[in-house]
């Protein structure tokens, strides 16, 4: 926390269970809390069903249908991928690893233990470079002028994104109302249930030496937790909300705009089972700004110069745990 938010267990410690677990967990410390959730970005794929329903595909539900679904679509139009492999979304990088079982940080007594290279992150890692070797994954950065063409034309036909990406898909690619759809995260086991987030999710913090810390921390719990409030938040696409009571959020319950815009389909539907099948054993570490810089410099030269992606998180391990050390955060062996 770098001594700049104020504990503020004596406010809010008591309103644990009106949140989701592990969204409630990001702001525990030592059994002291610093922060009350607001919301998250569970995983899901937005896909274009007229497309895959056009080649006999269904949203795949294994990432080894994925990687089927993959060649099909490749095979279908010269310039049509099944998505870009964003190099330049670090979030999106983690959120991968963390579904496929990775486990990057562990607080152990004054230390952390630090595993980004991890045999469950390089089994991502080896599928992604499948596909790129394979050519069936456009090398582009999302949410770039050229990402946006693609998605806008068809090139590119789904994205492994956070719930909040709904807006960025409705916004980017207006005429294609009716055709997109939602379906939950590839698995890497047929029958597992496993999501993850990107990025982890956002919260309201009091900062250190506010004059008023019991009136900033009352606020950040009403903000978070007043359905109506939450409703408000929800609908603007701050992130799926940290709150348990989901049927209390009028913004889920009904939304015509964005249910017509996926077909008629209540995507959040979804991004509900998403969140509730976060791999809440992930701990974000300090200094994660430093992570997402290493982390992006590293897979995007490994891109760009043609090397294993696997490389790419071997570099950022040492290069993260060099900057730990260099704060004088202790590591374990």
């Amino acid at each position: 926390m770098n001594d700049a938010v104020e504990d503020i267990t004596d406010y809010v410690g008591d309103s644990a269970d009106l949140f989701t677990e592990w969204q409630w967990q990001t702001g525990v410390f030592n059994d002291s809390v610093y922060a009350v959730p607001q919301a998250s970005g569970p995983l899901g794929q937005f896909y274009r069903k007229d497309i895959f329903d056009s080649l006999g595909l269904a949203a795949p539900t294994t990432w080894e249908e994925y990687y089927e679904a993959a060649k099909v679509i490749r095979a279908s139009d010269p310039n049509r991928y099944i998505a870009a492999f964003a190099f330049n979304q670090a979030p999106w990088l983690i959120g991968l690893s963390q579904q496929g079982g990775g486990e990057w940080f562990t607080p152990e007594d004054d230390a952390w233990k630090v595993a980004i290279d991890d045999e469950n992150t390089l089994k991502v890692a080896e599928f992604w470079q499948k596909l790129i070797d394979e050519d069936l994954v456009k090398l582009e950065a999302d949410m770039s002028s050229e990402w946006n063409a693609d998605l806008q034309n068809g090139n590119i036909v789904s994205w492994i994104s956070g719930s909040w990406a709904d807006a960025i898909v409705r916004g980017t690619a207006p005429d294609t109302a009716g055709a997109w759809a939602a379906a939950p995260m590839p698995q890497w086991s047929d029958g597992e249930n496993v999501s993850a987030t990107w990025a982890g999710g956002s919260a309201s913090v009091v900062l250190k030496g506010t004059d008023h810390p019991a009136e900033a921390a009352e606020f950040a719990l009403w903000l978070n937790s007043d359905p109506e409030s939450v409703s408000i938040l929800t609908s603007v696409g701050a992130g799926w909300p940290a709150i348990k009571d989901l049927d209390s959020i009028e913004a889920l319950q009904d939304d015509p705009e964005v249910f017509a815009f996926y077909g008629g389909q209540n995507i959040w539907d979804v991004f509900a089972e998403s969140d509730a099948a976060v791999a809440s054993t992930w701990t974000w570490p300090p200094l994660s700004q430093t992570l997402f810089a290493d982390l992006t410099d590293n897979v995007k030269a490994a891109v760009e110069a043609g090397t294993p992606l696997t490389e790419a998180f071997t570099q950022t391990q040492a290069d993260f745990t060099a900057a730990l050390e260099d704060k004088g955060i202790s590591v374990a062996e």
